[in-house]
């Protein structure tokens, strides 16, 4: 995995995850989701959903599970460099 790859997952997962725990989303999109679907509390922590997004992105990707733990904690650092608290 490249740097630049690195990057880019890593700010995809941050986005995804910080969308789904934290934003209304388009047409409530996200919201709903959080409601109907709250997967154990996984929905509504970004800690927890950022690593299942990241694993999805990098397995699609092709790329190990280990550079997965990577991107979710590069998310991570974004969520906590932009001055948000874990859990939203």
């Amino acid at each position: 995995m490249t740097f630049i790859e690195l990057i880019t997952l890593s700010a995809a997962t941050w986005y995804i995850a910080y969308a789904v725990t934290s934003t209304h989303g388009p047409f409530g999109m996200f919201e709903s989701i959080r409601e109907y679907l709250p997967l154990g509390g996984l929905t509504a922590c970004i800690i927890c959903l950022s690593l299942w997004i990241a694993m999805a992105l990098v397995l699609v990707t092709h790329h190990s599970i280990l550079e997965g733990f990577a991107v979710a904690g590069m998310a991570l650092w974004i969520h906590g460099y932009t001055g948000w608290r874990f859990g939203g």
